[in-house]
């Protein structure tokens, strides 16, 4: 008779537990601006001499679009895991340096992203840090329709990742969010080469940008 009170005690916590738990996750959507640029920190080229020399490439900043959804689980008072899945745009505009198959068309990407953010909750301020892996869909060109196609530069399909840091400002249901998407992993690597096919350079390529957005909690 013990063993069976004890196994319904121990039942009913559990469903008040994870009642309570169901209660406090939060579930909603978001919209906002993804201002990204594209920076190579280390592209390198190599001069008559053999001595290899840095080069600067030209940041483009550009706003794009961002459309997402997002779940909060609170772990205590303050702390909570926040995994988002959105749909990113990141837009390059090659100006200095010619990766080769690259023309100097403006190249939207189109990613799938799935940040998993840690936050800190301050009254109705929200602090996050978290990484973010990045799955690159498909990137297109905007250029006047009669030029002739660009060829492809990348593989499409591929995993990338990334670290955000930001901050959200919550009235009511509404949340306003500011943050820094810095990519861990290049987008794009390649091996400049002269007509003779001796190597002149390096490069990495990453996103670099900030996002705006607004958000809506659902329930």
């Amino acid at each position: 008779m013990r063993t069976l009170n004890f196994l319904a005690t121990l039942i009913c916590c559990c469903s008040l537990g994870t009642s309570l738990m169901a209660q406090q996750t939060t579930f909603g959507v978001k919209a906002g601006v993804n201002v990204a640029h594209v920076v190579n920190p280390d592209v390198l080229s190599i001069s008559d001499d053999g001595t290899r020399v840095g080069l600067q490439e030209k940041a483009q900043v550009k706003p794009r679009h961002q459309l997402g959804v997002w779940l909060n689980v609170p772990l205590s008072k303050r702390f909570s895991l926040q995994p988002e899945l959105l749909w990113t745009e990141k837009v390059w505009h090659p100006t200095s340096v010619d990766a080769p198959g690259v023309t100097k068309d403006e190249i939207v990407f189109d990613y799938l992203s799935l940040p998993l953010m840690f936050t800190y909750k301050i009254n109705r301020w929200q602090i996050e840090l978290g990484p973010e892996a990045s799955f690159l869909a498909d990137y297109w060109y905007k250029r006047d329709p009669s030029l002739p196609d660009s060829p492809a530069f990348i593989d499409k399909k591929q995993i990338e990742l990334a670290l955000n840091i930001g901050v959200q400002y919550q009235i009511n249901r509404w949340q306003l969010g500011l943050r820094y998407n810095k990519d861990l992993t290049p987008f794009f690597e390649t091996t400049y080469t002269d007509a003779n096919g001796a190597a002149t350079g390096t490069g990495r390529y990453f996103h670099h940008g900030m996002q705006l957005s607004l958000g809506y909690k659902l329930f």
